[in-house]
């Protein structure tokens, strides 16, 4: 079967850019997102997290590029590449604000917008935000279905727990009809879960090929009872890789040659995965840069 790639774009400290200026950053984030355009790749995500608990800097790091306006930004620079949000936390924000701007996006990219969600995790950052950290989980579940009826209709109205009102309109609407895929992240079964609810795909972050099966069973199961008629988009994370090619020396855990990573990749394939995110292991843009050119011509072609 022919399979779909992505990757992530060099804009958040410390896990892609340890060393990076914003600068630097910003000179990434272009040169990867043309380079995935002319390659091939299917899609460039972007993360989010609004701010970060100074506590949290050691692992966390504290550069989180805005999730729109990186994205605006590599969608106006581009012709072909989606835009994936990876994952955009839906209980910090309005779901009309999130209605608005992203469906906004997907008209000025036409069309070429997926909606990343999630529930997110970090305490100190909702409370900060004053956003609901108990009751997350259901808010987003209701957010997503406010959001999908301002995109699909005329005007829509809603009665639920968290948001009641009547029929409301937004202009643009997507280019994407009925609406842009949302895809729901997490590693959870319960994400998966939910995923198959409410989303059309399903977009985990770090989770071994076991653990994944374990999910889509869960998908398969919800999807049954809930009659779903569209097939779940389930995206797989594979690496780190480090082709041999590219790093002289070794590097420990790491994925660095094509049979390797085919190896890898077929587990989750195996695992019930439709679309594979390849994590790139580099300190330099030259090293993405020559990682993302030897993937594509080593291991993209085995899967069209």
């Amino acid at each position: 079967m022919a399979v779909r790639f992505g990757l992530g774009l060099p804009c958040i400290h410390p896990m892609g850019t340890p060393l990076w200026t914003d600068e630097q950053v910003v000179a990434g984030v272009e040169a990867v997102a043309k380079k995935a355009d002319a390659l091939g790749y299917d899609l460039v995500s972007c993360c989010d997290h609004a701010v970060i608990p100074a506590e949290r800097n050691p692992d966390m790091g504290h550069r989180w590029f805005d999730a729109l306006a990186t994205l605006s930004y590599v969608a106006g620079m581009t012709s072909r590449v989606r835009v994936l949000t990876s994952v955009l936390i839906l209980p910090y924000r309005s779901p009309f604000d999130v209605a608005k701007a992203y469906g906004t996006l997907d008209a000025l990219s036409n069309g070429r917008l997926t909606l990343g969600v999630g529930i997110g995790h970090l305490v100190r950052e909702f409370e900060t935000l004053k956003a609901n950290y108990t009751e997350r989980a259901a808010v987003t579940d209701e957010y997503i279905q406010i959001i999908k009826a301002l995109w699909s209709k005329d005007a829509a109205g809603y009665s639920g727990k968290y948001w009641t009102f009547e029929p409301m309109m937004i202009s643009p609407r997507p280019v994407q009809q009925p609406h842009p895929p949302v895809w729901v992240g997490g590693n959870s079964t319960a994400a998966a879960a939910r995923a198959a609810r409410y989303g059309e795909g399903w977009h985990p972050f770090s989770i071994t090929p076991g653990e994944y099966r374990d999910c889509t069973a869960v998908i398969r199961k919800v999807s049954a009872e809930t009659k779903r008629q569209q097939p779940l988009t389930c995206n797989a994370p594979v690496g780190s890789i480090a082709p041999a090619a590219v790093h002289k020396s070794a590097i420990p855990g790491t994925l660095t040659s094509a049979e390797e990573t085919c190896a890898k990749i077929q587990e989750y394939l195996d695992a019930g995965a439709t679309n594979i995110y390849a994590n790139f292991r580099y300190r330099e843009l030259s090293h993405l840069l020559e990682s993302m050119d030897w993937f594509a011509k080593e291991v993209m072609p085995k899967y069209e």
